[in-house]
């Protein structure tokens, strides 16, 4: 499957994320993220939710981006 090229930065709403990359949500959920369906979902950057859930924002989206990267090799 050919995706559209989409940047994962600190603005990125968690929305966006999980439907430009649907296999984010296991690695959201296995970070302690248990929330991903409720509302703030749609409105929330992940730099905020990085912060709420004890996470850099940097920190966040370098191990998203690492998983995401090791799951395309496999």
């Amino acid at each position: 499957m050919v995706r559209k090229q989409f940047e994962i930065n600190p603005d990125t709403k968690v929305r966006e994320l999980l439907k430009a990359y649907p296999e984010s949500a296991k690695i959201l959920y296995e970070m302690g993220f248990d929330c991903l369906n409720c509302k703030g979902a749609d409105e929330e950057p992940l730099r905020l939710a990085a912060q709420m859930h004890g996470f850099s924002p940097e920190e966040l989206i370098k191990t998203i981006k690492k998983r995401l990267e090791r799951g395309r090799k496999k």
